[in-house]
């Protein structure tokens, strides 16, 4: 597939997400790519360019060309991964000869990165796909598949921070997989549990982002997802966003169909935002209780 975006992170977040991995998977793969190559797939270790006698892109050009044969055992980082181990650059070097592309093209890297994750590391491609935390993620990538020398408490928080920004950036739930498959009540607190630390707005702006733009005037991405999704009957930014949020985890959990999300909540209808409207709905059913709360259940 070709890659499409304007910014190499960009690329990298479309290409990421189009395989299937929750937004919090990709944004902790992205924060320990990050931090190991500043996602160039051109990177050349550091140490090595002076012993080497290259630059990023005068190592690239001369592996391509046959000009430098030792590109397999030189044990020098390269490429996103900073992939080292020889028989992991003999496998990238093989890759980028069989598609006839560069050993630094960034979609040839990608490909390999997600071929090699699916086929050696299934552990670690089933968190990548379910993680709803991006420490979740980011950890499992840095103990599992990076590896590096120090995998100290203080690298897995700077990696997780480094992963929460792109996090901030790209996540929106229009770049979630819609698959809406697994409805449990587990996953419905695990949706909820993901947004914690999300902070109010001032206003209208850096919605997607956790902590930017906090103040107290109601503006949030719960509202905004679910306006544009139909799910109420106007915008209800600007408004209390309690009952808001809970209609949002299930619209999440519902793969962002509004219809389905409203008959898995057992509302009737586009009814709007507030607990009252829920509570009427839920007595009138004879199914509202003052006592013995479960999992997933709806509190007022």
């Amino acid at each position: 597939m070709a890659l499409t975006g304007k910014t190499n992170e960009e690329k990298i977040w479309k290409f990421l997400t189009s395989k299937g991995l929750s937004i919090h998977g990709v944004a902790g793969l992205m924060g320990n790519l990050y931090a190991e190559s500043a996602l160039d797939p051109t990177n050349l270790q550091n140490t090595y360019e002076k012993s080497l006698g290259y630059t990023d892109t005068g190592y690239t050009a001369a592996v391509d060309s046959g000009k430098y044969t030792n590109f397999v055992h030189d044990a020098a980082g390269y490429g996103l991964a900073q992939w080292t181990y020889y028989t992991r650059k003999e496998a990238l070097l093989k890759y980028a000869k069989a598609a006839g592309t560069s050993i630094g093209d960034l979609e040839t890297q990608l490909g390999f990165l997600y071929k090699e994750i699916s086929s050696g590391y299934p552990a670690l491609l089933s968190t990548l796909k379910t993680a709803t935390t991006v420490r979740t993620a980011s950890d499992a990538v840095l103990t599992i598949y990076e590896r590096p020398a120090d995998m100290s408490e203080r690298v897995k928080v700077q990696r997780a921070n480094f992963g929460q920004k792109y996090l901030d950036k790209f996540g929106s739930t229009a770049t979630e997989p819609k698959t809406g498959g697994n409805r449990t009540a587990a996953a419905l607190l695990a949706i909820a549990a993901a947004e914690v630390g999300y902070h109010e707005k001032a206003s209208n702006v850096n919605l997607d982002s956790k902590t930017g733009n906090a103040g107290s005037a109601n503006f949030t991405k719960y509202s905004r997802d679910l306006a544009a999704a139909g799910y109420y009957n106007g915008n209800k930014q600007g408004v209390a966003w309690c009952d808001v949020f809970v209609d949002w985890c299930f619209y999440q959990l519902a793969g962002r169909d509004a219809k389905k999300a409203q008959e898995i909540e057992c509302q009737t209808g586009p009814l709007g935002a507030g607990c009252l409207y829920s509570m009427q709905y839920y007595k009138q059913q004879g199914r509202f209780y003052t006592s013995n709360p479960q999992p997933g259940d709806q509190v007022f």
